[in-house]
């Protein structure tokens, strides 16, 4: 009886409390969430960061292999054209005749 007359005589402050009470965890659950996203914020702008370094990486390889395949056919071509410089001269050579008087 005395816990029901203490209920009926603090009803008012009792739901107050309760109040601030749920008041503290909802401000607690929206700091929560904010943190998430926040860090959420931070890793989608680092995956977007490092896919766009990836991206770069790779267009700095192609670009690369490709200066690489022109060095090695420019160099084959200088090559082939020392060959028939080359081969000219000793056709010249060996078509050449002293004439000794």
């Amino acid at each position: 009886m005395k816990l029901k007359q203490f209920f009926e005589k603090n009803k008012t402050a009792i739901v107050i409390i309760l109040f601030a009470m749920f008041a503290l965890k909802s401000i607690q659950s929206c700091n929560r969430q904010n943190s998430i996203d926040v860090a959420s914020a931070k890793i989608k702008h680092l995956e977007d960061s490092l896919n766009v370094k990836i991206e770069n990486q790779h267009d700095s390889i192609t670009k690369l292999n490709f200066d690489l395949e022109l060095a090695v056919f420019s160099a084959k071509s200088a090559e082939k054209r020392a060959d028939a410089i080359q081969s000219t001269a000793e056709k010249t050579t060996r078509n050449t005749t002293i004439q000794i008087k």
